[in-house]
């Protein structure tokens, strides 16, 4: 706990380290964003992997800049960019234009958090869900969750009588799917809320029902926003084309048969380490290849186990494959 206080004379809670969700007792697949953190407990030390949270102070920080804190935390080692306090944040993002003051803080513009997030090196993929299907919304949640992504999600609350109340900023920290493969549930790291808090879709991911939604409320996903590094150039609008088109022509790229499909996202040395534990054909050859550092991946499935992957350049602007048909045995 903070030694300041809110307006109800409650304590904030500051920087937080709490455990995942075990397992789901009936065998679905629950994924987080992660990264391993060291603290100290008079004296000895410990380790927790899991997803930094803590809440809003008004003074210095609101909902957008702690999403911004929270989503980078686990980049910050990966991709070697700053660490940032939330005050820091608040104080880099204001110094792009605005009409607001910077303190207290107002709150930062989507523009301002975009702006942000490249001063430090890095890029953005926006996704507007306001124009994609609900697939395009699963589908990218799964994906970057799976390669240690966290998303950035522009909200838009709405009072029971259907008044607008405002916007807000979470972040997606982890998933649950069935054993068919199907996003049953997300966990969002809400500032107002809780870290891991349990989102269910009403009736779909573009419409949230949590803890908003038992004051009434009605939480409508807006837009997404993805930290990732700038060398990582094929975009997911484009890739995520190119894996429906490949839907449509009904699996013939894949030289056997598959029933289901699914898109990847990973770097070389994650891929390779994959593969080392896998049965595979030419898997000499394909450890020894010069790949590059990002790859896209549309793997066919059959009854649920891997057969086949077509594999993509992710440091190129355009979908272009690579001339590797990866094979499971």
């Amino acid at each position: 706990m903070k030694p300041i206080k809110d307006a109800m004379n409650q304590p904030f809670i500051g920087r937080t380290i709490i455990k995942t969700y075990p397992p789901d007792v009936n065998g679905n697949r629950r994924v987080f964003v992660t990264s391993r953190y060291n603290v100290s407990l008079f004296g000895f030390p410990l380790a927790i992997e899991s997803l930094p949270f803590q809440t809003q102070d008004e003074g210095v920080s609101k909902c957008a800049t702690i999403a911004l804190w929270s989503a980078l935390q686990p980049l910050i080692d990966t991709f070697d960019i700053i660490r940032h306090s939330p005050a820091e944040i608040t104080e880099v993002s204001t110094s792009f234009p605005t009409l607001a003051r910077k303190y207290p803080s107002q709150g930062l513009a989507w523009e301002q958090m975009a702006e942000y997030i490249r001063s430090l090196g890095l890029d953005i993929e926006p996704i507007d869900a306001q124009y994609e299907n609900e697939d395009t919304i699963q589908t990218a949640i799964m994906l970057y969750v799976n390669a240690g992504y966290p998303l950035i999600a522009a909200l838009q609350i709405y009072k029971g009588s259907g008044e607008f109340d405002g916007r807000h900023a979470a972040v997606i920290s982890g998933y649950r799917q069935d054993n068919n493969g199907n996003l049953k549930e997300i966990y969002v790291h809400d500032d107002q809320i809780c870290p891991y808090c349990k989102t269910l879709p009403s009736p779909d991911f573009k419409n949230w029902y949590n803890e908003w939604s038992k004051d009434g409320k009605k939480v409508e996903l807006e837009k997404l926003m993805i930290p990732i590094y700038p060398k990582l150039r094929l975009t997911f609008v484009r890739m995520y084309t190119e894996y429906t088109e490949i839907l449509k022509r009904g699996f013939s790229n894949f030289d056997r048969p598959i029933d289901n499909l699914k898109l990847h996202l990973t770097t070389v040395n994650e891929y390779k380490e994959f593969l080392l534990t896998k049965s595979i054909k030419e898997k000499e050859n394909i450890l020894f290849a010069s790949l590059p550092r990002f790859i896209w991946i549309v793997r066919g499935y059959h009854q649920n186990n891997p057969v086949e992957d077509i594999l993509y350049d992710g440091t190129s602007v355009y979908a272009r494959m690579l001339n590797y048909h990866v094979e499971f045995t």
